[in-house]
C-alpha cells in the first residue's frame, strides 16, 4: 500500500501545531489493547511498555519540518485534488476484518473462516464472484472460486478444494517521503555530503477525455519522483515506494490458489511485494494460519525522534537498509487460543505504550 498522503498530512500538522497538541492528535497509542497476535496467545519478539509521556522527539521533529511546511501544504492539496477525481469515495476509511477459528472451538470439529473486506459499493464492483475450473471437465489442476477482479484469472479471496483464505489490509509502510535539499536550478540534490544530479523522465498518460498528456517528471535517482519543489527555498519532496522496483504479485496469487494446506501458504505468498494483507487461511485438516507477507523496508534509524510515518531528511540519514526477511515477519500457525482475528489494527502490540520503536524488532506498520 501507499501512505504518501497520510505522511504528508502528518508532517504538515507536526510543523503547524504545538508539540503537546501534535502528540495528542498524532500519537499511535491505541485507545484499547486489541492486538492480533496477543489475542491469539502469541508474542512477537519483546514487548516493552514504557510510561506514557510527551515524545521527546516531537519538538525536534516540528523544528525539522517547519521549513518544509509550505511545500507539505502544497503537496497535500495536490493529493486531495487527485483523490477527488477517483470514482471511489476515499473520504473515510472503510476498514475490513476477518476471522479464523480452529476445530477445537467449533461444534462440528472443522475450522471456520469469515472475511468482510468492507469496500464501498461501486458500479462496477471491485470484486466479482468467479470460478475457475480446469479439473472437472479437463486435465488441469486448478479449481477455485471466490472474488476476483476483471481479467485476473485467479481468486484474490476465496477457496479451492483444500484451503480457504481471506484478507484485510495490514498497513505496512511501503513508502518514504523525503525532504530534499535541492539547488536553485532544480537540477541537483544533496545526498551524503555531495550533490547528485536529478534525472528527468517523460511520462505519457491518458486523461478522462481520452487525450494523451505527456509530462516531464524529475526523479531523484536514489529515492524516486519529485512531487513538489520550492526552488526559492531550495526544498523539494520526493517519494520512494516499494513498487517502483517492480511487482511479482501474480506469482504469489497463482501459488496461493494452488496451495493444498495452510503450511504451503508462506512459500506461496513469498513473491508478494506491495499487496500487504492479513492473509488468514484454513484447510481441510483443521489447521488455521495468518501470514501478513510483503516486502517491508528495513529502517534501523526509525524512532520517535525520526518516525517513518512523517517526512524524513533526504540527506542520507534515513535510507532503507534492504528489506525485512519475510521469515522474520509476524505470522501464526495454529496459535494457542485457536482463533485469529484481524481488523486493520496493530498486530504485534508494539504501539501499546505509544512508542512502536522500542520493542527491539523491525518497524512494520504506519
Amino acid at each position: 500500500g501507499s501512505s504518501v498522503g497520510d505522511e504528508i498530512r502528518f508532517g504538515e500538522m507536526v510543523a503547524a501545531l504545538s508539540p503537546e497538541l501534535a502528540a495528542d492528535l498524532l500519537m499511535v497509542e491505541p485507545p484499547f489493547a486489541a492486538f492480533t497476535m496477543t489475542e491469539s496467545g502469541v508474542t512477537y519478539g519483546s514487548q516493552s511498555v514504557q510510561p506514557k509521556s510527551l515524545p521527546p522527539g516531537m519538538s525536534a521533529m516540528a523544528e525539522r519540518l517547519a521549513p518544509a511546511r509550505p511545500l507539505l501544504r502544497k503537496a497535500r492539496k495536490r493529493i486531495d485534488g487527485l483523490l477527488r477525481t477517483t470514482p471511489v469515495d476515499t473520504s473515510a476509511s472503510k476498514g475490513s476484518n476477518n476471522w479464523v477459528i480452529g476445530p477445537g472451538l467449533t461444534t462440528d470439529g472443522n475450522a471456520l473462516l469469515a472475511n468482510d473486506p468492507h469496500l464501498g459499493l461501486t458500479t462496477p464492483s471491485v470484486f466479482l464472484p468467479m470460478e475457475v475450473d480446469s479439473k472437472t471437465s479437463g486435465s488441469g489442476s486448478l479449481h477455485v472460486a471466490g472474488g476476483s477482479i476483471p481479467a485476473f484469472p485467479v481468486m484474490l479471496l476465496g477457496h479451492n478444494e483444500d484451503i480457504a483464505w481471506g484478507a484485510t489490509v495490514v498497513g505496512y509502510d511501503l513508502n518514504e517521503i523525503y525532504v530534499e535539499q535541492i539547488n536553485s536550478a532544480g537540477t541537483q540534490v544533496m545526498f551524503e555530503g555531495s550533490w547528485v544530479d536529478v534525472t528527468t523522465r517523460d511520462v505519457t498518460v491518458e486523461n478522462f477525455a481520452g487525450e494523451q498528456i505527456t509530462r516531464t517528471l524529475k526523479w531523484v535517482p536514489h529515492h524516486g519522483p519529485i512531487i513538489e519543489e520550492d526552488l526559492a527555498n531550495n526544498t523539494a519532496l520526493s517519494v520512494r515506494w516499494v513498487p517502483h522496483d517492480g511487482l511479482t504479485e501474480f506469482e504469489a496469487f497463482f501459488a496461493l490458489n494452488k496451495a493444498t494446506s495452510v503450511q504451503d501458504v508462506p512459500t506461496a505468498l513469498a513473491p508478494l511485494t506491495a499487496v500487504d494483507q492479513n492473509w488468514v487461511v484454513i484447510d481441510r485438516q483443521g489447521n488455521i494460519g495468518w501470514y501478513p507477507m510483503g516486502k517491508v523496508p528495513n529502517r534501523p534509524w526509525a524512532s520517535l525522534m525520526m518516525p517513518d510515518l512523517a517526512p524524513v531528511p533526504g540527506d542520507g540519514t534515513a535510507e532503507w537498509d534492504g528489506f525485512v526477511d519475510q521469515a522474520d515477519l509476524p505470522q501464526m500457525l495454529n496459535p494457542p487460543n485457536q482463533f485469529i482475528a484481524t481488523a486493520n489494527q496493530d498486530f504485534t502490540g508494539c504501539s501499546e505504550d505509544g512508542d512502536p520503536f522500542n520493542d527491539g524488532h523491525p518497524v512494520l506498520q504506519y
